[in-house]
Parts: structure tokens; sequence; C-alpha cells
């Protein structure tokens, strides 16, 4: 979240004015930017009617459940609302990874792997996007995330003796905390429905998780919100087939709604993969 302020922030006077949101909404190529529009929109997350929007603000809005909407956001109100564009866009690994439009992703899991654990994920056409590799007898279930051509992007390690099953994510092939983007937890201990809480490396307090996972485990799908809110970021569920079955692998398929990192989405889905194998394996 402090990385969303950051980008509207534009002066780093601590304060959001209507100004700097249009200018973000021009940066996402919106013609939107009607002034009374804006004003509208901020003066529903500024408390203190000060004209502006600081970062407890955004953080922690004061919202009713009356106030929020009767439906989940599609992926195009969110690309056709700049509002929610402006919102959902976060590029937590980089910004070549976000695009304008949804992305459809297949990630494969094999059954049967020396390294345990290799996934690969590929486009609607078929070419590969990343690779994920395990590492042999690792304490800590180190997981890699590479791209098309085998460079490390992030590696994933979960912490040892952690009782919500804590999963750290840093970036390339680093293990140091000063890389650290972003960590994963079990919401509660005793879970029928698993629910996971994504903390972003800047939100040192993990009052509010930044991102939420919500998924069945016995159906093999989950939701990926933006915070603790309605607005969903990306989709996945499991793809039953015939060669999947066959070829000893499990498939999932991942919507990625526009503007949102999707090299971020695959590394919660390796993550949630390895948190829900720990449920087969009784731990």
């Amino acid at each position: 979240m402090q990385k969303i302020f950051k980008r509207f922030d534009a002066n780093g006077d601590g304060k959001i004015s209507p100004a700097e949101i249009a200018d973000a909404l021009k940066s996402l190529g919106s013609g939107n930017t009607n002034p009374d529009e804006i004003k509208v929109k901020m003066s529903e997350i500024d408390t203190d009617g000060d004209g502006f929007i600081d970062y407890n603000e955004l953080h922690q809005p004061k919202i009713s459940s009356s106030q929020l909407p009767s439906h989940t956001p599609s992926p195009n109100s969110i690309r056709n609302d700049p509002w929610l564009r402006c919102l959902a866009t976060l590029a937590i690994v980089g910004p070549q990874f976000c695009a304008p439009y949804p992305v459809d992703l297949t990630v494969t899991k094999k059954a049967i792997s020396i390294t345990d654990g290799d996934f690969v994920v590929t486009d609607v056409n078929g070419a590969v996007v990343f690779k994920v590799k395990g590492t042999l007898l690792s304490v800590r279930d180190r997981r890699v995330l590479l791209d098309a051509n085998g460079v490390p992007l992030m590696s994933m390690q979960q912490k040892i003796l952690s009782a919500h099953r804590r999963w750290q994510v840093f970036r390339g092939d680093s293990s140091d905390s000063k890389d650290q983007l972003f960590s994963v937890k079990k919401s509660s201990l005793l879970q029928f429905r698993t629910q996971l809480d994504v903390f972003l490396a800047s939100n040192t307090s993990q009052r509010v998780c930044d991102f939420k996972i919500k998924g069945s485990y016995f159906e093999r799908s989950c939701t990926i919100y933006l915070g603790d809110c309605n607005t969903i970021v990306a989709q996945m569920k499991k793809h039953h087939t015939v060669g999947s079955v066959l070829l000893g692998k499990d498939t999932f398929g991942v919507t990625v709604y526009p503007n949102v990192d999707y090299a971020f989405i695959v590394a919660l889905i390796v993550i949630l993969d390895e948190i829900n194998k720990d449920r087969d394996d009784g731990d």
C-alpha cells in the first residue's frame, strides 16, 4: 500500500492532491480527469475533509458496509474505471509484468520431479513465460521463479519454525532481508478453507494485509484480492483434463486482471500450492 501511496504522492509531501490524482489518471491513458469527479472519489477516502488523502486514510479508509459494492469488480470494470485502475496498478516484481489487459496463464506442476515442485507457466499461445525450480533437499522448501530465459526473478522460501506457514519472497536469487519483496502467511492456524495474508516488505507493521488469498482446498481454486477488500486482482482454478491425469500433472488456469503484476501472482499460486501440500502431508 505504501508503494501505491508513493506513486500518487508525486511531490513527496505526504498527501495526495486532486492534481496528483489527475496526473496518475493521465499516466494510465485515461482522459477522464474531471476535477469534480475526482473530488467526489477522493471524498470517499478523505475522512478529515481537508481535500487531500494522507497515508492513513488510504491504508485504512473508513467505509461502511453499505458503501461496499454488492458485487466484485470484473476485469472489464477495473479496465474501464480509471480510479480502480489506479488502485490496481502495482508492480511488485517489475512494470514489464503489468499488462493493460487481462492475462491468462496456464500453470502446470509435474507430479513427479527430481527437485520436487517444478512448475511451468505458459501463455495463451503455449509459449513458456516462467519456470519454477525447487532446490533438492532444501530445509526451507526453497523455490526460484525464472523467466523464459532462465534468469532468476524471485526466490521463495518457507520460514523455519513458523506456526502460520510463513513464506518469504526475495528479488532475484537472493535471500538477503534487504531484497525481500513480500511475505505470505496463513490468516489463522485452523482453516477449513484456505486463507492467506500477503504483506509487502514496506508494510512493516503488518496490521492490515496488502493482498489476501481465499481458496477452496478441495476444488484447488482461489481468488486473490487487493488488501482486505472485495477488489479481485486474480483468479485461479484447476483444469481437470484427461491429459493432465495421464501425464501425472496438476494444471491450473490463472486469470490476472489488468495492470496487476502477473509474475507476483504466479509466485502466490506456487506458495498456495506448497501450503496446501502441507495439508496433504498432514502437518
